[in-house]
């Protein structure tokens, strides 16, 4: 009796594992691992194609910054709006820390795409692409180079 519960309980294990995995998969977000963020491009590039509404920001505010944003959301079919939108691309840009010594990358500039939670208040970060390069890469170029780097790896 008690090894037909075992092979009732693995049975239904196995039965529902895939179920529960491709859920788990489907849900578009970042989670922190060793350090790194790691995000569901699947999931991304689906919310990303039902987006209809984006807002856009650049931290610290930054006017050229936020027209290269704008441009971006209409490059992708996107509405641009200040309030509830559906995702929302944040471009910032990493402080310089220390003495920079010869050549070697470093962060430069983050992006970060947020959706709008469910409760519509509350935003979830589904996407982070990074930028590094040398320290002297002026900020406008940094700002092109990232959005570039972003559109290529939703392609």
């Amino acid at each position: 009796m008690r090894f037909l519960y075992i092979v009732l309980a693995t049975s239904l294990a196995f039965s529902i594992a895939p179920s529960l995995l491709s859920q788990a998969l489907s849900t578009p977000g970042c989670t922190l691992e060793k350090g790194y963020y790691q995000c569901n491009r699947t999931a991304f590039l689906a919310a990303l194609k039902e987006a209809r509404t984006v807002a856009v920001q650049s931290r610290p505010f930054d006017q050229a910054t936020t027209i290269s944003l704008s441009n971006l959301a209409r490059a992708l079919n996107k509405t641009e709006i200040s309030s509830s939108p559906d995702l929302t691309f944040v471009l910032i840009r990493a402080q310089a820390e220390g003495v920079f010594f010869g050549p070697s990358d470093r962060e430069l500039a983050s992006f970060l795409v947020y959706a709008r939670g469910s409760q519509g208040s509350e935003k979830r970060i589904i996407w982070i692409e990074t930028f590094d390069g040398e320290p002297d890469i002026v900020w406008p170029i940094v700002v092109y180079d990232i959005i570039r780097q972003f559109k290529a790896s939703i392609q």
